[in-house]
């Protein structure tokens, strides 16, 4: 069976409705996922910085940023992250409470902007920051399915909204744009 270019092409533009390019950057300890957020976007975006200077938006005295010291491992506040994404030069990010809508997800990523995430995990003050990078047009019990960078990983992963509400509360999205 012979496929021609345009077949194959055809196929693989069904399946994706969109994906933000950008390295997949695992966080080297266990309260810095937001910082390796940062560094994702900034790498794919081709400004990549040392992670400590993503830390030290937090700290501003971490030099060891891979070792999981006391200084360097630290929680960022959720009201801090849209003045960050300022600070780092994305001065269109807008802030949204809970989840966007998934036209607004699509819209997004079409237009190349990721959306990093912020969920609170059930019974716990603790949470946990990731990015949406892409859409899949196919649907899993008729949500949509986005593709996931998070940095625990060590690749992404699909979910829909339901999975990613049963992994925590959908407390915050940002709209990261320059």
């Amino acid at each position: 069976m012979k496929l021609s270019m345009t077949t194959v092409i055809d196929f693989l533009s069904r399946r994706f409705a969109g994906r933000v390019p950008m390295p997949l950057i695992q966080q080297p300890s266990d309260s810095t996922c937001w910082a390796a957020c940062y560094a994702m976007v900034e790498a794919g975006r081709g400004r990549a910085k040392s992670f400590c200077a993503y830390v030290n938006l937090q700290t501003g005295t971490c030099t060891e940023c891979y070792k999981p010291t006391k200084t360097c491992n630290q929680a960022r506040p959720v009201a801090e992250v849209e003045s960050d994404w300022y600070t780092l030069g994305y001065k269109a990010t807008s802030k949204l409470k809970g989840a966007p809508s998934n036209g607004l997800i699509i819209k997004s990523i079409k237009k190349g902007r990721p959306i990093e995430v912020f969920i609170q995990y059930e019974n716990s003050n603790d949470g946990h920051f990731f990015l949406i990078v892409g859409t899949l047009k196919e649907r899993q019990y008729g949500d949509t399915v986005f593709t996931i960078a998070d940095p625990l990983m060590n690749h992404t992963r699909d979910m829909s909204c339901s999975e990613i509400n049963n992994w925590g509360h959908w407390q915050h999205s940002w709209i990261i744009a320059e």
